[in-house]
């Protein structure tokens, strides 16, 4: 009698499930191993209940109401979770999935470039690598050499003076950048060979567009999981800075209002004509560095520092009377090279200590006491 009761109990549950449509996708209920939790798993655990044996049962993913029995209840429970009466299922045993490798297909090599950095060792923690990159043929990379997922390195793209095609114009400065923790994106191939994107653009803010392509380009590569930056970048940010011509095309990325940046910094640099409409149009935080009165682009740059009336621009002038260029060729990027990397660890890593925010403000700042150094500012947090 009691086996009557159980069978007709199983009928009427049949009815009620071939009344339902199916799909859902689900690992725990996924009794037959297709992929997906439907009215097939309810049925399949009605038949092992009434001990029908079916062919390739997985008894772990069953218990779908966490009792520690399969039976009648753990069928009714997939379809009650099927037509969205319940939110979910409870397996105890429910193993987990296991990590699926990434679709894709490998980024072509990246090519090492070997380069004789001069002087004393860089001051930052990491190994410096300089290489180029088929996905971005018109650039040089300084990278730190320990990539891998939350690094959270950010990413800075750097125009060369005189729009120079030569990625190596300044290895002390982007490499000193790279040891501490920064992907530096130069201009140029090694040596000028192959062309630089700010060439056709040459003394123009239209340049601008190429320091952000490459910035762009780093983004995308930090969300690919084949690329060796995958994961490896703060997406979130990016400076676009260079030096003379460079710097004129840090001016127009920071001119295009495009929320992809950060910050920008022209060294050495100011548009060659005063450009209101230009300077209205800065929306991140901007840096001046100059090299004083015998830097040809100082006045230049300080007419477009003085020009910023936004007053949601935080907004700074620093400079030495190095002359044009400054020290970017020294060891380490010298005097220019500190000031490149507090602004930069201020704004993209929020540091806010003496080797960031406190280098240039407040009272840890030791240049703002020094009468060699001409600084003003506006609108600083």
């Amino acid at each position: 009698m009691e086996k009557k009761k159980k069978k007709f109990a199983v009928l009427v549950l049949l009815m009620f499930l071939f009344s339902i449509a199916q799909g859902f996708a689900q690992e725990c209920g996924d009794v037959n191993s297709n992929g997906t939790v439907d009215i097939v798993d309810a049925l399949l655990i009605a038949q092992y209940y009434v001990q029908l044996d079916p062919t390739g049962f997985v008894t772990s993913v069953a218990d779908v109401n966490g009792d520690n029995e399969i039976n009648i209840v753990d069928a009714l429970q997939i379809a009650r979770y099927y037509i969205n009466l319940i939110n979910g299922l409870n397996c105890p045993n429910t193993p987990t999935p296991t990590p699926q490798a990434p679709n894709c297909t490998p980024n072509p090599t990246p090519q090492k470039v070997n380069v004789n950095f001069t002087g004393s060792s860089f001051t930052g923690s990491h190994q410096v690598v300089v290489e180029t990159d088929p996905g971005l043929p018109k650039f040089t990379i300084f990278r730190p050499s320990d990539l891998a997922p939350g690094k959270k390195y950010p990413i800075a793209s750097w125009g060369q003076g005189a729009c120079s095609t030569d990625g190596l114009s300044n290895t002390e400065y982007c490499g000193q950048l790279a040891s501490h923790g920064y992907l530096v994106i130069a201009d140029g191939t090694p040596n000028g060979s192959g062309g630089g994107c700010g060439t056709a653009y040459s003394m123009d803010l239209r340049g601008g567009v190429c320091l952000l392509d490459a910035i762009k380009w780093a983004i995308r590569e930090n969300d690919n999981p084949c690329s060796q930056y995958y994961q490896s970048l703060d997406a979130t940010k990016t400076a676009a800075f260079g030096f003379s011509c460079g710097g004129i095309m840090a001016e127009g990325a920071g001119s295009m209002k495009d929320p992809v940046l950060t910050t920008f910094m022209p060294v050495s640099s100011g548009m060659t004509s005063a450009n209101q409409s230009v300077i209205d149009s800065f929306q991140t935080p901007v840096l001046f560095l100059e090299g004083g009165t015998s830097d040809m682009a100082y006045a230049n740059g300080k007419r477009d520092f003085q020009a910023i009336k936004n007053g949601a621009v935080p907004a700074m002038f620093v400079s030495r009377n190095v002359g044009h260029g400054g020290t970017l060729n020294d060891d380490n990027g010298g005097l220019f090279g500190q000031v490149t990397l507090a602004w930069l660890n201020w704004w993209l890593k929020d540091d806010m200590s003496a080797t960031g925010k406190g280098f240039l403000v407040g009272s840890t700042c030791n240049i703002c006491r020094d009468s060699a150094w001409e600084m003003a500012s506006k609108n600083l947090p």
